[in-house]
């Protein structure tokens, strides 16, 4: 990237360009001054370049506030490096005057000139409506974390997730204004934007049903592990009464549900049953002893018209301790 800003720069300033690092940074915020920053001079005209991160999330607001800062603190006027950005945040970067490089192609430097085009790198569009199965597990485990701060890598492993699927998720939950993220160093931080009662209450309307297929079959036809789910967890969980078939929980690809008989449980007596879920993510990262998590569990509910089943629910979110 430096070496592209540089001969672009060449290129249509001329070959009076230079560009070096700088290594004594400024007495300001550890976030602002661990990005690398370099000093550019252009035809007599002296600048610096902050280099913002790829996986960066900014708002202009934040942006122009750090600016200032940028300014104050190194007397020099600013110019931010950007190595990509959309039609929407070039036109709002230049809405509010702040001075940019995206190249190729996009540069703005009011105090020495200014050059744009239209084309683009295809905007992503992340879904904001409905959590994909690994964007809740993400959820989950951020909500249940008594920092405020994680870091993506630790998440992705104590997860086991691959850094795409990590990727994914937390984009979603960046869409739907649950978090914030930030480069610190090498490592990304994701940070909770609410407390964890207020990131479960507004994240409602975004969680899925965890089940992907329930299925009755006979207890000893299930040779796999698994956890007490649906009604018989929040029997655990709460003062309602155990169903009559014990509800079951197990990642849909922990067990072939096609090699499982079917049972009608009308017609069976003297088999011991099962209800079986089959989930969309594996429940046993969230377990809680023999039981689903409560927040999973109370997703998987979430459509139950039982009244009693509902009031079941809000006691067990009530009696969580954070």
């Amino acid at each position: 990237m430096v070496i592209l800003m540089l001969e672009e720069l060449k290129r249509i300033f001329g070959d009076e360009v230079i560009r070096k690092k700088i290594s004594d940074k400024p007495n300001i915020a550890l976030f602002l001054a661990r990005r690398d920053m370099y000093r550019v001079e252009i035809n007599g005209v002296s600048f610096v370049v902050i280099h913002m991160d790829a996986e960066e999330n900014f708002g202009v607001s934040a942006l122009k506030k750090q600016l200032s800062v940028y300014e104050e603190a190194m007397q020099s006027k600013i110019a931010l490096e950007f190595e990509e950005i959309s039609r929407a945040q070039r036109d709002a970067l230049i809405k509010n005057r702040i001075p940019f490089v995206a190249l190729p192609g996009q540069i703005y430097l009011p105090f020495l000139g200014v050059m744009l085009s239209e084309q683009f790198k295809k905007e992503k569009k992340v879904s904001a409506e409905k959590m994909m199965p690994v964007t809740q597990m993400l959820f989950i485990h951020l909500l249940l974390q008594n920092t405020d701060y994680t870091l993506k890598s630790v998440a992705a492993e104590e997860l086991g997730l691959t850094r795409t699927s990590m990727t994914r998720a937390s984009e979603q939950l960046l869409a739907m204004g649950l978090i914030d993220q930030e480069k610190v160093g090498k490592e990304l931080r994701m940070r909770k934007r609410y407390s964890q009662q207020e990131m479960l209450e507004k994240a409602r309307p975004h969680l899925i049903n965890p089940v992907q297929k329930k299925i009755v079959v006979r207890e000893r036809d299930v040779k796999a592990h698994y956890l007490n789910a649906g009604e018989t967890a929040l029997s655990e969980y709460s003062m309602l009464n155990a169903p009559k078939i014990k509800t079951v929980a197990l990642h849909k690809g922990a067990i072939e549900a096609a090699d499982l008989e079917e049972i009608d449980a009308r017609w069976e007596e003297t088999e011991r049953l099962l209800q079986l879920e089959l989930w969309k993510y594996d429940p046993f990262v969230f377990a809680d002893g023999d039981e689903v998590d409560r927040i999973s569990l109370a997703c998987s509910l979430a459509d139950c018209e039982d009244e009693r089943v509902e009031m079941a629910v809000e006691e067990m979110l009530e009696g969580i301790e954070w």
